[in-house]
């Protein structure tokens, strides 16, 4: 709905000349804008903390307001404070009026988080738990504005559990059935959740991570991030359940949102990225997700999604079908009945997700792929600034 700031205006204009001419300096100056809904949902994910070019442009695809995803990867049980690049960043994201979601994680070629458990079980993190918190103790907090008079700085702990490639074991033991490292995850993410909110800090959130639409069955444990032994074959709600067998509570007592990978797909956990008129289950999978943790009015943010061009094994699209999907889905989220609080796609600039595979928003060269202008475009046309 229009802000009642907004209607006034619009009243003082039709009244007077003078006002109009007035309002037009204001909102030229000030980059005020008259949007259908005040919320802006565009954004964009990072495959690092990101530095000012990309701070730059991300906020040129989804303007003030936008979201963004950076990845603060270097975590283990033995951290003590956040990465200088890290502290950078988010200072770099508040700068530009943006908002964001943080997603922490292990080190990239280190996701074996089971490893540094306090117990054999691999069920008690209280060391990992502790270095979480303090590097979120330490990361610099959004200040209120008049726009965001309660910012909030929302953290998505970790990344698809579910893929073996995400929870793996450095020490080879019996293959692990998906069950098993659900019940895994759920525990550390328990052990992170609660060392957080221990800092009482009122503008932290903390999510759970999003689970791979389609997940893995069992996962090998040789050492490795791969294994022979890993198999395919469960959807991410089949993760969720198992969780929520392991620990009844976790996403009614432990979570602050939902993150969700809601990837375009034809069916839930399989044939992805088929043009947007058959991508719909994909596009909306975040509701089975909430349907099956039973809570219908968590903050969901999409943290991954969008089309490749050219990922092999995988249909193919061109740069401009590419560009006019992803303005079709942006279309269908925000005529959801639910509406998600912020979609970070897949994403800004990569040599090889981006160049190899091609999720890419902006070029290694800098240049701009047709989904970057056509976003910007999609998102100005309502009304979010500046244009």
């Amino acid at each position: 709905s229009i802000s009642q700031f907004s209607v006034t205006v619009l009243v003082a204009v039709l009244s007077s000349p003078m006002l109009t001419i007035l309002c037009l300096l204001l909102c030229s100056l000030h980059q005020i804008t008259f949007a259908a809904s005040k919320h802006n949902i565009f954004g964009i994910g990072l495959v690092n903390e990101g530095n000012t070019e990309e701070l730059d442009k991300a906020q040129g695809i989804g303007g003030d307001r936008s979201w963004i995803l950076p990845i603060f990867a270097g975590i283990s049980k033995t951290t003590t404070a956040p990465q200088a690049g890290w502290v950078t960043a988010l200072q770099g994201i508040y700068a530009r009026n943006m908002s964001v979601i943080v997603r922490l994680n292990p080190p990239f070629g280190s996701e074996h988080y089971r490893d540094e458990s306090d117990d054999p079980q691999h069920l008690n993190y209280t060391t990992l738990g502790q270095a979480y918190a303090k590097v979120v103790a330490a990361l610099p907090k959004p200040k209120a504005t008049p726009w965001d008079p309660h910012p909030i700085l929302w953290l998505q702990i970790e990344n698809e559990p579910n893929l073996c490639t995400e929870w793996w074991c450095q020490k080879p033991g019996p293959p692990l059935s998906y069950q098993e490292i659900a019940k895994e995850y759920a525990h550390f993410h328990m052990y992170v959740y609660k060392a957080i909110k221990a800092l009482n800090e009122p503008t932290v959130r903390v999510c759970t991570a999003p689970l791979a639409p389609g997940g893995a069955v069992s996962c090998g444990c040789c050492g490795s991030s791969s294994c022979k032994g890993d198999r395919g074959g469960t959807t991410g709600l089949d993760f969720m359940n198992a969780m929520i067998e392991a620990i009844p509570n976790i996403y009614q007592d432990y979570t602050d949102c939902l993150c969700s990978h809601s990837y375009p797909a034809a069916k839930i956990g399989s044939n992805f990225f088929v043009p947007f008129p058959q991508a719909k289950p994909g596009l909306t999978y975040y509701v089975e997700e909430l349907k099956t943790i039973k809570r219908s009015n968590l903050p969901v943010f999409i943290t991954e999604t969008g089309w490749p061009t050219h990922d092999p094994g995988h249909p193919k699209c061109t740069e401009q079908q590419k560009a006019q999907w992803t303005v079709d889905a942006y279309g269908l989220w925000m005529n959801m009945s639910v509406v998600p609080h912020g979609v970070t796609p897949f994403m800004l600039q990569d040599a090889y997700w981006g160049k190899e595979i091609g999720f890419e928003y902006v070029k290694v060269n800098g240049q701009v792929a047709p989904v970057y202008t056509a976003v910007k475009n999609k998102r100005c046309s309502l009304g979010f600034g500046p244009c």
